[in-house]
């Protein structure tokens, strides 16, 4: 708890700092490497304790919630977006109301998820949801996971 009210107080004082600051400078390198490590101390390094070759017990299923997870924060993060429900429908446009208005998207635009949720053709058109769909994906993994811990289909 300690370190969360020191990181608050860091992020207001950088925020001030760094706002409508975009040369990277001694401010911008201590908040990437602040968000690194919030990265890697509450997501990766969870997984990699939850991790044993020896023991195969459902593990999957906790580390791809964390993932998915990740995957949506970055996705937001790409497309400057902050999830907010509003029911009102006043929202401002950086608000988004449902995930996969960003995780899918995301699926189908991020290197890494190339050949897996989408491809290029011998003539270099973009195929989106091949060899996978991803919004099959979001609905019965991401979903199934965030919302009833478990998939679905």
């Amino acid at each position: 708890m300690k370190r969360q009210i020191l990181d608050l107080n860091f992020w207001s004082e950088e925020r001030k700092i760094v706002r409508n600051s975009y040369d990277f400078n001694e401010h911008w390198a201590e908040i990437v490497k602040r968000f690194e490590a919030r990265i890697n101390d509450f997501y990766f390094s969870p997984i990699d304790r939850i991790k044993d070759p020896n023991e195969l017990k459902g593990e999957g299923f906790t580390i791809l919630t964390i993932q998915c997870a990740l995957i949506e924060m970055f996705a937001a993060f790409k497309y400057g977006k902050i999830h907010k429900f509003d029911k009102k429908n006043i929202d401002p446009k950086y608000n988004y109301k449902t995930a996969n208005e960003c995780f899918i998207p995301f699926l189908h635009s991020e290197q890494i998820f190339e050949n897996h949720f989408y491809k290029f053709d011998n003539n270099g058109k973009k195929l989106c949801d091949e060899p996978f769909s991803a919004t099959e994906f979001y609905n019965k993994v991401r979903c199934g996971l965030m919302h009833e811990a478990r998939t679905k289909g």
